[in-house]
């Protein structure tokens, strides 16, 4: 069976999802080209560039019968900027010329997904700069194709670009006419979980049971959220969170941070946390009043959402993202917002801009210290600018307060933040 004939069945089967955007956003081999990468970066500079060059060429392969020349210079340009960031350092002054040379290139020289492709590449080499600007012109082939052509595949690109925009007005009529245009069962499930963030009221949610007794933990209450990287917890810190009714944390491990948080608790949870709390989960899941999981996977979850004290996200998030992989931060908002809450404030969120990126107990004793390419991974697989548009996004609408350093971050226009990340985590001569 070929490839363009799985596209065809899986599309009209309705999953979408698990193929095409699969394979087309390079999900299935992300960590082992990047290994490859590394592993070329070894090598003596000259072969080591020339080795990448291959290894960055195989990976567009499907288009590089078109414009050549152009995608050579890009490659080539990467290559070595690639050896450079992971050795002795990135030349300044070339690396200022090398930005100018790729904003300059025509959007439509690579499709949208090998933009975003080259994008993942630069930001998990620790070239931040660089990967907005493929960002861009990815956002900017994606712009023209759908003026050129209202096929399913553009519109549901342009409904993405739009929701990362946070024009959800917008959004929500092109997903509408996804809709009206398609019979997919992918598009029907999209539709039907979709809500606009600047009217979610308008539209009635359906809860079953679990969602229900989650809503009665919540309804009509003021959250306050309480982020990994809170770490300056003072006396006016502690009397603003507990002049809240209810916390939410992330990933609860037991720990509430600090003594004098007296306020009844829940936590959400990432895939990665659940496993590795599968042995450990059931011995202070009872502290919480409600758990939210990404995902299922041990027996102690399967107990608390039987017991009507636990349910899983409401929905993929990951579908709505311009560039995929949602952080926790963003995960929860979308989650906890079309419940009737009163008031959301979010705490010690300022996405790693900080010396101390976590409060004392979040990460275990035994794992160890994060260097600046296990931040460059993390960056690329929850894409920068994705993460912090969501946040200023939600609260542009009004729907969520934020914490100055938050307020700091958000901001901040594109090429401030990323230099900021390139300062603390890039590597220069």
């Amino acid at each position: 069976m070929t490839f363009f004939y799985k596209v065809q069945q899986y599309f009209y089967d309705g999953n979408l999802s698990s193929y095409i955007l699969q394979k087309l956003r390079l999900e299935s081999n992300k960590q082992k080209l990047q290994k490859k990468i590394l592993s070329a970066t070894t090598q003596e500079n000259y072969i080591a560039q020339k080795k990448i060059y291959k290894l960055l060429r195989w990976e567009l392969k499907l288009i590089f019968f078109k414009k050549s020349a152009s995608i050579g210079n890009i490659i080539d340009i990467l290559s070595e900027l690639i050896y450079q960031s992971n050795n002795s350092g990135v030349n300044k002054k070339k690396y200022e010329q090398y930005l100018n040379t790729f904003s300059l290139i025509p959007a439509d020289t690579l499709s949208n997904n090998n933009w975003q492709m080259l994008g993942f590449i630069c930001n998990i080499n620790g070239l931040f700069r660089l990967s907005g600007i493929c960002r861009e012109l990815g956002a900017s082939h994606t712009r023209k194709k759908y003026e050129n052509n209202k096929s399913i595949f553009n519109l549901l690109a342009m409904f993405r670009l739009e929701f990362d925009s946070g024009n959800y007005d917008r959004a929500e009529k092109l997903l509408a006419e996804a809709q009206q245009n398609s019979k997919s069962n992918y598009i029907k499930d999209l539709h039907d979980k979709f809500y606009n963030y600047k009217n979610i009221n308008d539209r009635q949610k359906i809860l079953n049971k679990n969602q229900e007794a989650f809503q009665k933990q919540i309804l009509n209450k003021n959250i306050v959220i309480i982020a990994p990287g809170l770490i300056n917890i003072n006396q006016e810190v502690i009397d603003e969170v507990n002049s809240f009714d209810l916390i939410i944390f992330f990933n609860y491990k037991g720990n509430k941070i600090h003594k004098d948080f007296n306020l009844p608790f829940m936590s959400y949870y990432n895939s990665e946390a659940a496993l590795v709390l599968r042995d450990s989960f059931d011995s202070f899941s009872n502290d919480l009043e409600f758990s939210v999981f990404k995902k299922i996977s041990n027996k102690a979850q399967k107990i608390l959402v039987n017991k009507m004290k636990g349910k899983t996200l409401d929905k993929d998030l990951d579908r709505l993202f311009f560039v995929q992989q949602p952080n926790l931060l963003q995960l929860l908002l979308d989650d906890l917002l079309p419940y009737r809450t009163n008031r959301i404030k979010v705490l010690g969120s300022n996405f790693y801009l900080n010396e101390k990126k976590y409060f004392d107990g979040y990460i275990s004793d035994n794992k160890p210290n994060e260097t600046h390419t296990d931040m460059w991974r993390a960056f690329a697989f929850h894409n920068i600018l994705s993460q912090v548009n969501f946040i200023r996004n939600l609260h542009k609408t009004g729907r969520i307060e934020l914490d100055q350093a938050c307020l700091d971050v958000i901001n901040m226009d594109e090429s401030e933040l990323l230099n900021a990340y390139e300062l603390i985590y890039s590597k220069f001569e």
